[in-house]
């Protein structure tokens, strides 16, 4: 008997806010609840409505404005800078690559594989280990812009399988169900070309020229996930912030 698949519920509350935006509750340039006020509302941790408000971000329906709050976003700003990833330290150091349009993605298919030489170098493991492979589609303005492939140790997250199909966002997943949260992240970014399955996939002949970002996530100091993404188009744009400790 197949398990049952589970919609997070961060996902859950993202598809609420969303049909609240859309429906007009929350206009254009109106500002969402705050997160105290959220959490009453839907009776879950602030990590919750934070990965929610994080993917109506991604998705340029709303925009977080530091003193003001969550603003949303309306259908005539053209040029929003869609986030495709991103992520912020301890130390209140983020990266944020991102592109001009509106980013979309599929839940990831997920399935598991033995890690060969070359992850098992990247997650620390033995090669032969089992690991979960998530894969996805996403689309800038309705067209294919980029494969995201991640693994995870099976052992890290054991029941990640469930999530199969309704997963867009694992950083999420793995702080709520496993108490994994990303401390630090290892980028590397490089120009490839195309091989034959990327290129179907994206929509580009064989051998174009595309981005690849290759990302090693790290709980303490253990590897927990290892993502590639491969994305064509319009030039990535990369953002780096710090906090700063100030005096």
């Amino acid at each position: 008997m197949a398990e049952r698949k589970v919609t997070p519920r961060y996902v859950k509350i993202y598809w609420t806010i969303k049909e609240d935006i859309t429906s007009g509750k929350y206009p254009p340039g109106s500002l969402l609840p705050t997160e105290s006020e959220l959490m009453r509302t839907f009776g879950v941790s602030r990590t919750t409505i934070r990965n929610a408000v994080k993917r109506l971000v991604r998705e340029s329906l709303a925009e977080t404005r530091q003193g003001q709050g969550t603003i949303v976003l309306g259908k005539e700003q053209k040029e929003v800078q869609a986030e495709i990833m991103s992520i912020h330290s301890g130390a209140e150091v983020g990266t944020r690559y991102s592109v001009p349009g509106k980013v979309t993605s599929e839940g990831a298919a997920i399935d598991t594989v033995k890690a060969d030489e070359r992850l098992a170098a990247a997650l620390g493991v033995r090669k032969g280990d089992s690991l979960y492979r998530l894969q996805c589609l996403r689309y800038l303005d309705g067209e294919p812009l980029s494969l995201m492939t991640s693994y995870i140790p099976q052992e890290m997250a054991p029941g990640l399988e469930k999530h199969d199909e309704s997963l867009f966002d694992l950083e999420s997943v793995l702080e709520e169900d496993y108490a994994l949260r990303l401390e630090r992240v290892e980028d590397i970014i490089a120009a490839e070309s195309a091989d034959y399955v990327t290129a179907r996939l994206l929509k580009v002949p064989v051998r174009t020229a595309v981005l690849a970002l290759r990302r090693t996530g790290y709980s303490g100091s253990v590897a927990v996930e290892y993502t590639e993404v491969l994305t064509k188009g319009p030039a990535l744009q990369v953002s780096i912030s710090s906090g700063g400790s100030g005096t």
